[in-house]
């Protein structure tokens, strides 16, 4: 099992140019539900992504995380 990354928005933004630099072809970010996901895509995952210690609804979720790509 591996850590789970918070980035501040300035890391964030430098991880995604390290990507984009080393050639990495496709990123995938999932937002899980309420309960997580299956154990089988935790399995399949490479790293896990916490937005903030704090709980948000899915729909704001995916609305910082939209913030954070732009």
């Amino acid at each position: 099992m591996f850590k789970i990354k918070e980035f501040s928005s300035e890391k964030f933004s430098e991880f995604l140019q390290q990507k984009m630099n080393s050639g990495t072809k496709s990123l995938c970010f999932l937002i899980g539900g309420a309960y997580g996901f299956d154990k089988t895509i935790y399995e399949k995952s490479t790293a896990q992504l916490a937005l903030s210690q704090f709980t948000f609804p899915h729909q704001l979720a995916k609305l910082i995380f939209t913030e954070q790509l732009y």
